[in-house]
């Protein structure tokens, strides 16, 4: 029996076999900049839902993030920023992840997370 697959929203551009390293390291922009007192500058965040990875790609400071299927590297710690009432998380914390594959949406699906994105 497999697990659940992860996802990762963030810097478009990586190549499969990449790994995904925490803001800290690498000096990328985080939501932790923005007064996230949830989110650290020290771990990368993978999602089980790949619309919320997109959520987070969207909002990439270049405005065309892109959305990796990962692998998670280190210990997976719950988000608690980001579960859904009456279910499991859906967002994990973990030290880094390798890119296994590109995940493409629509520009349709991106533009939708786009606006999801600006209400919340």
């Amino acid at each position: 029996m497999t697990g659940p697959s992860y996802y990762h929203g963030g810097i478009p551009g990586l190549p499969v076999g990449a790994t995904v390293l925490p803001p800290a390291m690498t000096g990328a922009p985080s939501t932790a900049d923005y007064g996230n007192k949830l989110c650290s500058r020290h771990h990368v965040y993978v999602a089980t839902d790949p619309v919320a990875a997109l959520l987070y790609a969207v909002m990439h400071p270049s405005g065309c993030g892109s959305v990796y299927l990962v692998k998670p590297v280190g210990q997976l710690t719950p988000d608690p920023d980001c579960s859904s009432p009456g279910l499991s998380f859906v967002s994990f914390a973990c030290e880094k992840a390798m890119v296994l594959r590109q995940i493409i949406f629509s520009r349709k699906e991106r533009r939708r997370a786009m606006q999801a994105a600006l209400v919340a």
